[in-house]
């Protein structure tokens, strides 16, 4: 039996290990092993309760005060869990510095690795993360992407063709899992909003959100709102203040809130009018189930959630948001979307598919029919 070692530094990257922890380990050919770092304990706890993986979890512990300081601290430990562990595959899960982390003790022990959302690209060098998604793909072995831009953009950077694999988008899983849980939440109720009468807002990044441009765009956008419908405003984690908290002028009918459990997240952004954002937080949700998502960014991770998705990149300017926001609650946003070619469900199948066909993870080659 293979020993895999998942890492993920996320909430995001949450979304994408533990459908596949779970099915590498219903297969029965696989001792799939999880860790995280004990930043992330409450969504770990949460969504590894809604997949039924209470065990074989390894919450890496950091005390650190410097993000070099956390990023040393996770790399020991880590280390230290793979000489324990003894894992003949090591696969991570997001961007964090966590999951960089996994990837230099792994390439350090000289252990195979495998990212399991390569490619995605911003574009920019000041783009959240881009440093780090290129420093893991670069250390990786075996590549899966969720979209033919991830291709595109590893092979642009010198990959090999065949050690990159097409697999789709490992969060749908995750969505696919829980949404019947989430038809049942009464976080609407709880919120005081009814389906489709109420605008979502999305801060993805936690200091972002306390930041004096943001909670202006977020004003701005609640001022263009205010009367028609309430606004609901959420941040991805973190300590730091709600723009309401910082800023009591915010358009009266604006809730703010750190992001609910999962299913509750599924059930409110299913039932929006509109999603806005200022990251990826929420792009491929909306455009899996067709509601209307408005970017407060220039690029986007996932171009297919704009080229036949519900994603439309309005740029840094907030006017810009407002401009779009106000043709989507005016009724123009008819036009006809498609989810994105192997978000469906079934990618952790497919992931494993490609590791049975794997000769060894030593050296990854092929393995031929018959073998």
């Amino acid at each position: 039996m293979k020993k895999i070692l998942l890492s993920a530094g996320s909430r995001a990257g949450m979304l994408r290990v533990l459908p596949l922890c779970r099915a590498l380990r219903k297969s029965g050919r696989y001792d799939a092993q999880l860790a995280a770092p004990s930043t992330t304990a409450a969504s770990l706890t949460e969504v590894s309760g809604l997949m039924g993986l209470a065990e074989g979890v390894t919450v890496i512990a950091t005390s650190g005060v410097s993000p070099v300081s956390l990023a040393a601290e996770a790399v020991d430990e880590l280390g230290k869990l793979m000489v324990h562990s003894g894992p003949d595959l090591v696969l991570v899960g997001d961007d964090s510095s966590f999951c960089l982390a996994a990837a230099v003790a792994a390439a350090s022990m000289e252990l195979p690795i495998g990212s399991l959302d390569a490619g995605l690209r911003h574009g920019r060098s000041d783009a959240p993360g881009e440093a780090r998604r290129k420093m893991i793909d670069a250390a990786a072995d075996i590549m899966f992407t969720s979209e033919h831009s991830g291709l595109y953009n590893l092979v642009n950077e010198g990959a090999m063709e065949e050690e990159i694999f097409f697999v789709g988008n490992l969060a749908i899983d995750s969505l696919a899992a829980v949404i019947p849980a989430s038809l049942s939440s009464d976080i609407l109720d709880r919120c005081g909003v009814e389906e489709k009468k109420y605008v979502v807002l999305l801060c993805g990044n936690a200091r972002g959100a306390a930041s004096l441009s943001v909670i202006e765009k977020v004003a701005h956008i609640g001022n263009a709102v205010a009367g028609d419908l309430p606004i609901l405003l959420f941040n991805d984690g973190g300590s730091e203040a709600l723009p309401g908290d910082v800023a009591p002028e915010l358009p009266a009918g604006l809730q703010a809130g750190f992001l609910p459990a999962y299913p509750d997240l599924l059930r409110l952004l299913r039932d929006a009018r509109c999603i806005v954002t200022d990251s990826e937080l929420g792009q491929d949700v909306a455009t899996v189930m067709k509601v209307p998502c408005i970017t407060m960014e220039v690029t986007t991770l996932r171009p297919a959630t704009v080229e036949i998705g519900t994603n439309v990149l309005s740029g840094s300017d907030v006017d810009a948001a407002v401009a779009q926001l106000g043709r989507v609650l005016g009724g123009e946003d008819a036009t006809k979307s498609m989810i994105p070619e192997k978000w469906d469900g079934a990618v952790a199948g497919r992931v494993i598919d490609v590791l049975d066909r794997l000769a060894g993870f030593s050296t990854l080659a092929l393995q031929t029919e018959g073998d």
